[in-house]
């Protein structure tokens, strides 16, 4: 098992925005995280990446514990995150904006490019490595976030609502890169919104609503399940299996 979450809680204060959430995850398995606005997905990945410490439960990767370990020394571990809010540095190239993630892999500038390059072109934009990141598109923003966390050469890479506010001929561009990067051997945690994207790219799928886990399985097992439908489509199952549904999550 490539990673392991045992009920995990994270309270603020009073407020807990995560209770008891477990989950296993395979290797070379994408898993999708689904729910609604303020059900606890981010503050998952957060517990996952060192940004906070779970209040409760254990998080073991590779059968380590890493639930207290820093952002820098999770990264280390095999484990990267690309946002939902993509923050380029303006100023640099493409290039020089994914060689910050191929530092933590090397302190050679030369083999920093060699990495930054190789990612870029697993999401296709070596054609773009020259071009100041200021004047890049949307799309090509979404596609520099997951290229910068390639270049840390993860083992697990975390996708945070990569698709948000993308065309869809940009989110099918997306879901072909995310698929040929968990092909080349990298497992996927994935929080999405659009539904159609995240029911043809999950092999699992966990539901989570108000900080706890209510619902697992296959895709057809989710979108069949009467709770999820009711509670967070309104809709009936053959609708969500067609894509029809896009639910903010």
């Amino acid at each position: 098992m490539l990673m392991e979450v045992r009920n995990v809680t994270k309270r603020f204060g009073g407020l807990a925005a995560l209770s008891g959430v477990s989950f296993d995850l395979e290797e070379g398995q994408i898993l999708g995280i689904i729910g609604p606005n303020g059900a606890g997905k981010t503050t998952l990945f957060n517990t996952i990446c060192g940004i906070s410490s779970p209040t409760e439960g254990e998080i073991l990767y590779q059968g380590e514990h890493i639930e207290k370990l820093s952002p820098h020394e999770v990264a280390q571990k095999g484990i990267a995150r690309a946002f939902q809010v993509v923050k380029p540095f303006g100023n640099m190239t493409t290039l020089e904006n994914v060689m910050v993630g191929a530092f933590c892999r090397t302190n050679h500038r030369s083999e920093a490019e060699r990495l930054a390059m190789d990612a870029l072109k697993k999401v296709y934009l070596d054609t773009q490595a020259d071009k100041m990141a200021k004047h890049l598109n949307l799309g090509q923003r979404k596609r520099l976030e997951i290229a910068k966390a390639l270049a840390t050469q993860p083992k697990l890479l975390l996708l945070d609502e990569v698709m948000a506010g993308l065309t869809p001929p940009e989110v099918r561009e997306i879901v072909k890169v995310i698929q040929e990067i968990n092909a080349g051997g990298v497992t996927i945690l994935l929080i999405e919104h659009i539904m159609e994207a995240i029911m043809s790219l999950s092999h699992h799928i966990i539901v989570i609503s108000f900080g706890k886990k209510i619902a697992e399985g296959t895709p057809e097992e989710v979108a069949n399940n009467k709770l999820v439908q009711e509670a967070y489509f309104g809709v009936e199952d053959d609708e969500i299996l067609a894509g029809e549904v896009e639910t903010h999550a």
